[in-house]
């Protein structure tokens, strides 16, 4: 037909174009993959560090007995359900915990490195494993915030501005089919993001662990104040089974650093980077450069097109 003659027309004249100013494509198409290349090195090198964790298998799980213990409790305002947790609640939990910006400003009350590592890190060297800071923001000999900015922002950073550099490089995932967690700190300083991981995952089991010790205090106090306010032996036996329960759950809290989950391979320290990728970098600017190339190819032929038309 027609056209299907004149696309055959339109892709012999590519071709043709691109044959005769073969040269001229490959420089443009080599330019774009050097760009690509050269662009690469405007990034400082990540280097990521992770941790593979899973639920502890020695925490209480909910009672077989609680529902013959159940009768009557509930118009106290005792929820047995909340006695014991499965593995899969824990983990949540302690994702939950480890994005939390409790758990960052608990870190960088306790840490001073922290949050200058997090908002002020401007260029690592290996040779002294030294991380050095960008002087426009933040003063290292004098430990102070210089930075100029504009409110609502405050020279020294908050907690909330702080938790958003945190969750670009803090990440955490869990395997459905095995149960187990994967986190990872990403910085471009190796012993940071190593020592960042440690700091985490430790404050993480200790915020579930001090959580949960208060939570069996509170929980002892209120049921042994409804001991003495009642006179039924089967309902004091209830209560009193509780509060056995409540007492496991502080001693379990209060002898495991562990407490949340059980780090199965420790954070190590990174060797290789993970970003930026050379290649991929340089593939991008292949395929742009080729890009580049095949539309003004097609805005050449439309020019020729034109210039037969005027003559």
């Amino acid at each position: 037909s027609e056209d299907n003659l004149q696309q055959e027309q339109y892709l012999k004249s590519l071709f043709k174009i691109f044959y005769e100013k073969k040269y001229l494509f490959i420089s443009i198409i080599i330019s774009f993959l050097l760009l690509g290349l050269t662009t690469s090195y405007f990034f400082p090198n990540q280097y990521k560090s992770e941790a593979v964790l899973s639920a502890q298998i020695n925490k209480l799980n909910p009672s077989t007995n609680a529902p013959n213990i159940s009768g009557g409790l509930s118009s106290l305002g005792i929820d047995i359900g909340s006695v014991g947790s499965s593995g899969n609640d824990e983990i949540d939990r302690a994702l939950a915990i480890s994005k939390s910006k409790s758990l960052l400003k608990n870190l960088i009350e306790k840490y001073d490195d922290i949050l200058p590592s997090l908002m002020a890190s401007k260029k690592y060297t290996f040779s002294d494993d030294n991380l050095t800071f960008d002087t426009k923001k933040y003063d290292v000999e004098k430990k102070n915030w210089v930075r100029n900015v504009s409110p609502p922002k405050k020279k020294t950073p908050s907690f909330v501005e702080a938790h958003e550099e945190y969750l670009k490089i803090f990440k955490s995932r869990k395997n459905r089919l095995n149960g187990h967690v994967t986190m990872s700190v990403e910085h471009i300083s190796p012993s940071f993001a190593k020592s960042f991981l440690e700091r985490i995952i430790l404050e993480m089991n200790l915020y579930g662990q001090k959580t949960d010790i208060e939570d069996a205090k509170n929980s002892i106090s209120f049921l042994e104040n409804k001991i003495s306010q009642n006179t039924s032996i089967e309902l004091k036996n209830s209560l009193s089974r509780l509060i056995e329960k409540q007492l496991q759950i502080e001693m379990l809290a209060s002898n495991n650093d562990e407490y949340l989950l059980n780090v199965i391979d420790y954070p190590f320290l990174p060797e290789k980077k993970t970003f930026p990728n050379r290649l991929v970098f340089m593939s991008i600017g292949l395929l742009i450069g080729f890009l580049f190339s095949l539309i003004y190819a097609i805005f050449m032929i439309g020019n020729l097109g034109k210039s037969r038309e005027d003559s």
